[in-house]
């Protein structure tokens, strides 16, 4: 496959010859299962690992088989190609196992920010590829690594049956100039922006408890990724006539989140940069009413208006914009090719939904609830990935 310059194989081997197998073929599903243990026994302190063994458990993939459609006529296409973001690094093992799950061989092109927090999770899975029922694994799956050399991008793109890019809007065009088969199918999940559509009246309604535990739902949503996933919201909406009581409930919802921030890790590079937006917002973002500062981990800006262009308002390190709408329903123009998830809290999701395809909004391909946000799902930014990962045999 690559004849020039060749990438660093971290782990496995590149597929010599292809074998797709049906979609959650029993041999696959039991290596998750021994992947979930393993990940449990021997990382029971990584957080990221406690996260991926959680979502890789059985009934959580069968929920997956549940929802796709004519799973038992489907086959994988081949192999595929991901080229994994480099600000979410778990997600490259996501995106891997739904391709698995799919019935494909893969290559895994990691980034090198991303590698520190992955290599106890790949020396895991090394492990178990290395033992007899899952070593053809090892021959038909690699996770490789490599500066941004078109020469390799070029050459593996050319022999894959699909390819999958996790990246920046800049960066998912630079790759579309490597090109791929003529029957290969190419999937990219850009740049996206994300926000929170809370009631007031149900956070009245919470004691002191109930609010700490939404407000410590909201910090696994956002400051757990530093804001920087596609899917924390920057955003917050609120709803609801609460009268005059409204400056109270929000200051008693961002003094809990404040609180939660307390355990956030800080950088001082993160304060330098938060403190230099803060001014740039001051001097050029004209809906700007209000700033408050809470502690150093975060700051809320009062807007009178959302701007045209949603996503100039994203932020991170524990930034939030926040504004008042009448109803939930009101936000539905604003969710523009940009937005994929809304976040609630109190809200009939069901309403909203029916609201975005009612007006026929460009936007909005996630309504979840609060702690939901970062949860990794089959259906991304619109898409059944299975669906596309595979092909339907008629």
């Amino acid at each position: 496959m690559l004849t020039n310059t060749t990438p660093n194989i971290l782990l496995g081997t590149f597929p010599a010859r292809l074998r797709p197998t049906i979609p959650f073929d029993p041999k696959i599903l039991y290596f998750l299962d021994r992947f979930k243990d393993a990940l449990e026994e021997t990382l029971p302190n990584n957080r990221e690992a406690k996260a991926l063994a959680f979502w890789l458990r059985r009934k959580h993939l069968q929920s997956f088989k549940n929802r796709t459609g004519n799973v038992s006529s489907r086959l994988g296409r081949g192999m595929i190609f991901h080229i994994a973001p480099a600000n979410v690094p778990l997600m490259a093992i996501y995106s891997f196992i739904v391709s698995l799950l799919s019935g494909n061989n893969n290559i895994v092109r990691i980034s090198d920010r991303a590698r520190a927090e992955l290599t106890p999770i790949l020396a895991m899975m090394a492990t178990l590829w290395e033992t007899e029922p899952f070593s053809e694994l090892a021959k038909h799956n690699a996770f490789i690594a490599y500066d941004k050399e078109k020469t390799i991008t070029d050459a593996i793109s050319l022999h894959c049956d699909g390819r999958i890019i996790w990246g920046g809007d800049a960066a998912i065009q630079e790759i579309r100039t490597s090109p791929l088969p003529p029957q290969a199918i190419d999937l990219a999940f850009a740049d996206r922006y994300s926000m929170a559509v809370l009631d007031l009246p149900t956070l009245q309604s919470l004691s002191a408890d109930e609010l700490q535990q939404q407000a410590h739902l909201f910090y696994n949503d956002t400051y757990e990724m530093d804001q920087n996933a596609c899917s924390s919201p920057r955003l917050i909406v609120w709803t609801g006539d609460v009268s005059a009581q409204r400056d109270d409930i929000l200051n008693r919802w961002w003094q809990a989140v404040a609180k939660e921030a307390v355990q956030y890790d800080l950088a001082p590079i993160k304060v330098s940069r938060k403190y230099t937006r803060l001014w740039e917002l001051a001097t050029t973002c004209p809906e700007l009413s209000d700033i408050q500062w809470y502690t150093n981990r975060l700051y809320v800006y009062s807007l009178t208006a959302i701007p045209d262009n949603i996503a100039l308002l994203a932020l991170a390190y524990g930034q939030f914009f926040q504004i008042s709408l009448s109803s939930f329903t009101d936000i539905v123009p604003f969710l523009d090719k940009k937005v994929q998830t809304v976040t609630t809290l109190g809200i009939d999701k069901d309403t909203l939904r029916a609201e975005i395809r009612r007006q026929g909004a460009a936007g909005g391909d996630r309504i979840v609830s609060l702690g939901e946000a970062a949860e990794f799902d089959i259906f991304w930014d619109g898409i059944q990935m299975i669906e596309y990962l595979s092909r339907n045999i008629s």
